[in-house]
């Protein structure tokens, strides 16, 4: 038989309610007593507790963004259609197509580029080169020498002008 103290702590474990371990103590009841005891308890303690669940939503109002985050978003959207506008002309250069199709060069224009077929960008820089090597610009205006005069059969050619009279030497 185990003593009253053991019987306690073998109570305690088993955590039954004060007065539930008061009335065991109490009786002196026998280890085998305790156990039933507290397999009663417990069968009761559960049958009795009995949880409700509740769900609680919250429903937060959003504030609209800043002005500031605004703009930040604008200037983004901005950054990204640059860089899909880079990645796209980058392709066509690659590619070959659209703008960066080569073309055929009139024997003038090709004397003044160095070449017979070329994309017409690679055309105009080349043209440039050859103004600017030359220095027969003043500001907007070009004055044509010699071999230019083929091409701009003008004493004097605006700049803008200039870009009507290169496209007649150019042909696909």
């Amino acid at each position: 038989m185990q003593t009253q103290a053991t019987t306690q702590n073998m109570l305690r474990r088993r955590t039954m309610s004060m007065p539930a371990w008061r009335d065991v103590v109490s009786t002196g009841m026998d280890v085998r007593a305790v156990q039933r005891f507290t397999e009663v308890l417990k069968a009761t303690t559960t049958t009795t507790k009995t949880t409700i669940a509740t769900t609680t939503t919250l429903t937060k109002t959003k504030k609209p963004p800043s002005k500031r985050a605004l703009q930040i978003k604008r200037v983004q959207v901005k950054k990204n259609r640059k860089a899909g506008a880079k990645k796209a002309a980058v392709a066509a250069k690659k590619k070959g197509i659209g703008l960066f199709a080569p073309v055929n060069l009139s024997a003038d224009l090709a004397a003044i580029c160095g070449g017979k077929k070329m994309p017409r960008t690679e055309a105009i820089k080349k043209l440039w080169g050859y103004i600017k090597k030359h220095k027969l610009n003043a500001g907007r205006v070009i004055s044509p020498d010699a071999a230019l005069k083929k091409v701009l059969p003008v004493a004097k050619v605006d700049m803008l002008k200039m870009a009507g009279m290169v496209s007649k030497h150019m042909s696909k």
